[in-house]
């Protein structure tokens, strides 16, 4: 399941610990994150215990939307939750819609190892699934409509899933999916329009490293 996952992208490494939560803006995001991470962690655990007793349980309703501008850490965070999961043997899952897009059409050429069929169903049906940058794929008939039916299915069971969006696809998002996003007693939605762009502060802190480094050399020299 990982190995799909980095199809598109995914990083093992990211974690909730390694995230800049001191940047403006981003801590409401970062807590409701790390509190998604413990509600599903508890009850992974209480799947291992109710093993021993061979009782079932039904996967907690967890539906968490981060929007915001680019840069601001979603996608960190969103694949911080799935690598959590991971970690306690969750079935987690992570695509970024475009590529995803992409990857299901590849399905139905003659050179693919793997139906559409086959694919869908392992997203469709993942522990918790998470859904990055939703709304930038090329809008058509057919990407649109596959993204609602997995998305449609998941809301109508309730199984945990993150997405992230940036606030302009939210606006041309899909009425149907937006509709659903929209439900309050499902969705939690946590808005990051005031966070700031982390990473070019993060390219800075590092030329700057680099500038004294070079210059403790030459005063060396």
């Amino acid at each position: 399941m990982t190995a799909l996952s980095e199809q598109f992208g995914f990083q093992r490494e990211l974690v909730l610990s390694s995230f800049r939560r001191q940047v403006r803006g981003v801590q409401e995001a970062y807590q409701e994150a790390e509190a998604m991470i413990n509600r599903l962690v508890a009850w992974a655990k209480q799947r291992e215990s109710a093993k021993q007793t061979k009782d079932a349980l039904v996967l907690p309703q967890e539906w968490l939307l981060l929007r915001g501008p680019v840069g601001t850490g979603k996608t960190h965070l969103a694949m911080s939750i799935a690598n959590a999961c991971i970690d306690v043997g969750l079935v987690a899952l992570f695509a970024t819609v475009p590529d995803l897009l992409d990857y299901l059409r590849a399905t139905y050429g003659p050179e693919s190892d793997v139906t559409y069929d086959a694919l869908f169903m392992q997203l469709r049906d993942a522990e918790v699934l998470v859904l990055d940058d939703l709304g930038t794929q090329r809008s058509s008939p057919w990407a649109d409509e596959k993204v609602f039916q997995l998305i449609n299915y998941r809301y109508n069971f309730g199984w945990p899933t993150v997405i992230t969006i940036n606030k302009k696809a939210w606006t041309y998002l899909d009425e149907r999916i937006r509709s659903r996003l929209q439900d309050a007693g499902l969705v939690l939605a946590v808005d990051m329009d005031d966070a700031q762009d982390y990473r070019p502060r993060q390219g800075k802190n590092v030329r700057r490293r680099s500038s004294s480094a070079e210059s403790a050399v030459s005063s060396e020299q």
